[in-house]
């Protein structure tokens, strides 16, 4: 049965890195040096990298392990939001606390 949470030593079993600056970063590096990135918070991770094949790995890893939910391209997290432009550029900010 799947578990609820990670925690973050588990992700080392999935060949992260865990982030010395910020405990709850981890990185992961594929053979041609591409990084995918996990956000951990509490109950909520997000998972950013170079390699879409790693992204879909790490998540279906992911989801044999534990109980979570692919909600698919980020828009918000943690209260920030996310705004992605053609030209590949991302914008975040939360807007709705000056409004």
């Amino acid at each position: 049965m799947p578990k609820l949470l990670p925690f973050p030593g588990e992700f080392i079993d999935f060949d992260f890195k865990q982030c010395e600056s910020d405990p709850c970063i981890f990185v992961y590096a594929n053979g041609k040096d591409e990084k995918t990135y996990i956000a951990l918070y509490v109950d909520d991770f997000i998972i950013a990298g170079e390699n879409e094949d790693d992204i879909a790995r790490i998540k279906q890893l992911l989801a044999q392990r534990f109980d979570m939910k692919d909600l698919g391209i980020a828009r918000t997290f943690l209260g920030m939001e996310i705004e992605y432009d053609d030209n590949g550029s991302i914008k975040i900010h939360q807007g709705q606390y000056i409004q």
